[in-house]
């Protein structure tokens, strides 16, 4: 279970509030996607409990930020590095375990992710869609308890954001990892997730929503009209809760 209690952060110099006595929780398995307004903070959010910022007051209880993994809005692959070494670096930053065994989870994260034949292709060498996947397998290369998303398939084109979220839903209903995926997509957080955190201009409340559909999510589920009725139902309540 994951806790946030009366979280707040300010900008150092400005004094300036990014948001204030934020409180939600989690329980273990759950796959959450966190939406609102450009600029009130869901990235800062998330910085705060991966542990690469602190926050000005408040708690964060129940994240092993050792064993969590992160996934930023660009693929921040390391150029001179293949495909496999991108993977493999938290396992070497961390040292923690043998790396052979760490190689033999990466390449099986990278078939699942159907990069089988670009492990020892440098970033240069990959699509757009390639980058990101494998971004997604070095979030998940140290069988991390929490996965944190931050925006990681805004960039793409249509079709492999859906394959992506697609590959992304079908490792964690095998995986069971938490989730917390910070998006603007309102399709793209029904798809993916369990329940839906809805925040104002500057999280200061927030409506949860659940949507109503299958445990098992799979690409057919989009033609559906349960799924198009989800999406204008969450459209409804995101318009009026988020810039009220």
């Amino acid at each position: 279970m994951i806790e946030v209690r009366n979280l707040g952060k300010r900008f150092p110099k400005s004094n300036q509030a990014v948001f204030s006595e934020v409180q939600f929780s989690v329980p273990a398995g759950d796959f959450v996607s966190i939406l609102g307004p450009s600029g009130c903070g869901k990235s800062t959010l998330l910085r705060i409990l991966a542990g690469l910022e602190a926050p000005t007051h408040g708690q964060v209880l129940g994240v092993d930020q050792v064993q969590s993994g992160l996934v930023f809005q660009e693929a921040r692959l390391i150029p001179w590095q293949t495909c496999l070494e991108n993977v493999l670096l938290p396992v070497r930053l961390r040292q923690r375990g043998g790396l052979n065994e760490a190689s033999a989870r990466a390449r099986d994260l990278l078939t699942l992710l159907g990069l089988q034949e670009k492990e020892m292709h440098f970033p240069a060498e990959l699509s757009g869609g390639m980058k990101m996947r494998t971004a997604l397998a070095r979030g998940l290369i140290t069988s991390p308890s929490l996965l944190l998303l931050d925006e990681p398939f805004s960039a793409l084109d249509e079709p492999t954001r859906w394959k992506l979220q697609e590959e992304l839903r079908a490792l964690y209903e095998t995986q069971k990892w938490t989730a917390l995926f910070v998006t603007h997509s309102l399709e793209e957080a029904c798809f993916l997730s369990q329940r839906i955190f809805i925040f104002d201009a500057k999280i200061r409340n927030f409506f949860e929503f659940r949507p109503d559909l299958p445990a098992h999510r799979k690409a057919s589920l989009r033609q559906e009209l349960s799924f198009f009725q989800e999406v204008q139902r969450l459209r409804k309540i995101f318009f009026e809760r988020s810039f009220q």
